[in-house]
């Protein structure tokens, strides 16, 4: 690993660490406050915006971050230009879309969750602006970073001192969506500062808009389809176990999702070489890097287990009830997110760089499958760990699928 990289990683660390004490002291307090239910609608909310970003994005956070990657400098600001524009409009027809589903009540939510979802639709917006796409294919995620960190301690300290009630839910809510829309702001005015692009919308072209859209229709394909064993879990706990259940479901995914962030450094930092690895067809360079760092993935996600395992019940006790429920769904998520990390590793730095995303969307239709065989049955007979346990098997089936081709690619192309 060069020093480049690992400075970045270093970096990002630093600020995974704030990204971590912030969201867990945040989770704690809102908890007391809101309670279970009312963290339940909070986490709604989040699930929402994630669900309406990831349908802005399109897929653009790899294929434009890969085009941009190994572009020169006359092409970058046309890259830029047309991906933000499409990111724009996708985004406004999402408000659009949102208002009139609304309004003619085709699902009966209640006023709170009507509010929520309008809420979340013009979050979008925010990561529009934030242009994170750019920001990993330049190997700056740590700029970004640090944008992110500042205006999420603003609105900690914002919620910590004035969320005092459970009626406080849909201003704590008005707190976070303010806090993305700034942070887009902010990280489009660097990128302009540096002069790393520049707007210019006579650069947008229709023909070449539809381009960028179809080199990363595979990757949006194939994501859209994981949907139904990741962000949509969270919503099968609202339907069939309520808000309150949902909100424990929340803290236990919060809690085994801090392996991401161990996770998310080397794969950001990383990006860009194996993208540069990959045009070079320095593939076994690509396969020993790789494999050091799904090691180092393993490594740190069995002492996440075990310490969840020996001192977890003593500080959940501290923070929150049902620590019995909790302890187990976490068993239960930590192995999966080991699983999801080698994915990552498989996925993000591998066959993405090397130009296969086309084949992403058969596997993931075969998890999708093999997800929804068995999801019902694990549900009624095990309830909330159900959900969790079907993410567990799909994510394995999946690395199993995304090795084996890895596997049979360099074995056909003579570099195993």
């Amino acid at each position: 690993m060069k020093s480049k990289e690992l400075k970045e990683v270093g970096y990002l660390y630093l600020i995974q660490i704030v990204n971590f004490v912030l969201p867990i002291f945040l989770m704690t307090y809102l908890v007391k406050i809101l309670g279970l239910d009312g963290y339940g609608k909070l986490s709604f909310y989040q699930i929402c915006s994630l669900l309406m970003i990831f349908i802005v994005d399109f897929g653009f956070n790899q294929s434009s971050a890969q085009k941009f990657a190994v572009s020169d400098a006359r092409d970058r600001d046309k890259i830029f230009n047309n991906t933000q524009s499409i990111k724009f409009f996708i985004s406004i027809f999402i408000i659009i879309f949102t208002v009139f589903f609304l309004s003619f009540d085709f699902i009966v939510f209640s006023d709170i969750d009507k509010n929520i979802l309008l809420i979340s639709s013009l979050t979008t917006l925010g990561t529009v602006l934030s242009s994170a796409w750019l920001y990993q294919a330049i190997g700056k995620n740590s700029a970004l970073a640090l944008i992110t960190v500042f205006f999420r301690l603003i609105s900690f300290f914002l919620i910590i001192f004035t969320v005092k009630v459970k009626d406080d839910l849909m201003y704590c809510i008005w707190v976070q969506f303010f806090s993305s829309i700034l942070i887009g702001f902010f990280s489009l005015y660097y990128l302009i500062k540096k002069k790393i692009t520049a707007i210019d919308y006579k650069l947008f072209d229709l023909s070449y808009s539809f381009l960028l859209v179809k080199d990363s229709y595979h990757i949006f394909l194939a994501s859209s389809i994981t949907l139904g064993f990741t962000y949509l879990n969270p919503l099968f706990v609202k339907y069939f176990f309520g808000d309150a259940f949902l909100g424990l479901y929340s803290i236990a995914d919060k809690i085994s999702s801090t392996l991401k962030m161990v996770f998310g450094p080397f794969i950001q930092a990383f990006y860009s070489k194996f993208c540069t690895l990959a045009n070079q067809h320095k593939y076994w360079e690509s396969i020993k890097l790789s494999s050091k760092i799904i090691t180092f993935f393993l490594v740190v996600s069995f002492i996440g287990f075990l310490l969840n395992i020996w001192i977890g019940n003593s500080i959940y006790n501290l923070f929150f009830s049902h620590v019995e429920e909790l302890i187990k769904l976490l068993n239960i998520m930590i192995l999966s997110q080991a699983i999801v990390g080698v994915a990552m590793v498989l996925v993000n730095l591998n066959i993405i760089p090397l130009g296969r995303a086309f084949v992403l969307k058969r596997f993931y239709l075969i998890g999708l499958f093999f997800h929804f065989t068995y999801l019902y049955f694990l549900i009624s007979n095990y309830g909330v760990y159900g959900i969790a346990l079907s993410v567990f098997l799909t994510e394995l089936i999946l690395v199993f699928l995304f090795a084996l081709y890895l596997f049979f690619y360099f074995k056909r192309n003579k570099y195993l």
